[in-house]
């Protein structure tokens, strides 16, 4: 998963953000900043779920808490995470404080099933 997660990251940059999430777009934010859904999306369908990974979100926030946020990522049975989004982060997550869900639909969202076509090379 490692591969795929350098290869996601490799592809994602602020022409994937909702505009409307653009305006709080840090100037030197990376490239991974405000992708976490259809990252983790992407992740799941090009093989996460086969290892058995499941969507979960963490509530974050900057020091202040005056920005807070929907942060998504995999996470297994056993604890172990997948974060294709993390590098967006100076000081990780708490993952110990992720809520396992569901994605919003079964099947690959708009943004997701363009990643993976990214990714796939197609």
């Amino acid at each position: 998963m490692i591969e795929v997660i350098k290869a996601i990251r490799k592809h994602l940059g602020p022409d994937f953000v909702k505009p409307n999430n653009l305006k709080y777009r840090p100037e030197n934010a990376t490239a991974s900043w405000g992708c976490c859904y259809f990252a983790a999306e992407a992740l799941y369908h090009l093989g996460a779920r086969d290892e058995g990974f499941v969507p979960a979100y963490i509530h974050v926030g900057d020091i202040e808490g005056s920005i807070f946020s929907t942060h998504w990522i995999l996470i297994r049975a056993d604890g172990r995470v997948l974060d294709p989004t993390a590098d967006q982060f100076n000081v990780p997550p708490d993952y110990r404080k992720a809520r396992r869900c569901g994605f919003q639909t079964k099947n690959p969202s708009g943004r997701a099933k363009r990643l993976m076509q990214l990714v796939e090379g197609l």
